[in-house]
């Protein structure tokens, strides 16, 4: 989970945001199901995919894999659900380019202690380690008890240590001793595995 420099709202949710949290809001209270308002004959998950996913440089914001495309569906994940914050289903802050596993592992649910990639003070180090022989995503043992229980936190809603995850980590990484050291991570997944 890489951190996020969260890029400049698209114009479309900046300008229609209020009207679409207000329809979406009245929608919940009469029991309909979720669907992305449509602007100029477009729903606005495909208006805004774009700048999610250059945010990410086309990485899930969560297990960091990559192409997201690749994978899975490109997604947008409501950090904050859509079902129990409803005032935030339209808000920039709350929309993460994702994998469908990792907001299929979330789905509605949510934490306080849960990790938001685009916090000003995260750093994945400060949270994380990395077990190299197993590949498995731990909480940092010398971060303060706090950090370690936000960290167990997010691993446990996103799954970040289930399915092929960790095995995959340590493929990453046997092409990472073998790559120049110039080489840009970017362009891999699990960069802070590899960095």
């Amino acid at each position: 989970m890489r951190k996020q420099e969260r890029l400049d709202e698209p114009a479309a949710l900046r300008n229609e945001a209020a009207t679409w949290t207000e329809g979406w809001i009245r929608q919940q209270s009469e029991g309909k199901a979720w669907r992305w308002p449509v602007r100029d004959k477009q729903p606005l998950n495909q208006i805004i995919l774009p700048t999610l996913r250059k945010q990410t440089a086309s990485h899930c914001s969560f297990c960091d894999g990559f192409p997201v495309a690749s994978l899975s569906i490109e997604t947008i994940e409501h950090f904050y659900p859509k079902s129990s914050f409803p005032e935030r289903a339209f808000e920039w802050s709350n929309l993460f380019y994702s994998c469908t596993r990792c907001q299929a592992a979330k789905k509605e649910r949510f934490d306080s202690n849960i990790l938001k990639p685009d916090e000003s003070d995260y750093d994945f180090s400060r949270y994380f380690i990395c077990d190299y022989t197993t590949g498995r995503l731990e909480p940092n043992p010398s971060a303060p008890l706090e950090d370690q229980q936000r960290a167990e936190t997010t691993i446990l809603h996103y799954k970040l240590n289930d399915a092929f995850l960790p095995d995959e980590r340590r493929r990453w990484l046997q092409i990472r001793s073998r790559m120049d050291s110039n080489t840009e991570l970017d362009d891999f997944a699990y960069r802070d595995f590899l960095a």
